[in-house]
């Protein structure tokens, strides 16, 4: 079970904030020009600057050399397991593979601003979606 949005620390909220963005960028680059176009994508939004964006950038290169999304997973609940020490951490990482195997599933990148929505929960959905730009759930047209 993750961890409340609520309890995090402003900072900790903006990083979900960024997180997001980038995975919901990616996502609409993906559906509209393939999974292989996000590989120029990678080195330039994604720095390596922190565990989040090396995982990111990891499990983005095993989607984008066509990894299954089984093994992507694994990877990722391996990192969870091994390198995120405290509830945001965890937050941050599921949130990340989350994301990315929904674009490797080729899902809708609503869904995906769905998803990231479904993490916040109901508490904080205003500010997130003023911060992010993201419908509210009840706000898609689909």
């Amino acid at each position: 079970m993750l961890a409340k949005f609520s309890t995090f620390t402003e900072e900790q909220k903006k990083e979900i904030v960024e997180i997001c963005r980038t995975l919901v960028a990616l996502s609409n680059k993906a559906r509209r020009e393939g999974i292989l176009a996000l590989e120029e994508s990678l080195d330039d939004q994604l720095t390596g600057a922190n565990k989040r964006e090396r995982l990111m950038f990891a499990l983005f290169r095993l989607m984008v050399d066509g990894t299954d999304g089984k093994n992507i997973a694994e990877v990722a609940d391996n990192y969870i397991d091994s390198s995120a020490s405290d509830d945001f951490g965890k937050f941050a990482f599921t949130l990340i593979k989350k994301g990315v195997l929904s674009i490797q599933c080729g899902e809708n990148p609503r869904v995906l601003q769905l998803l990231c929505l479904s993490c916040i929960g109901f508490d904080d959905e205003d500010w997130f979606c003023e911060q992010t730009g993201f419908a509210h759930w009840n706000e898609y047209d689909w």
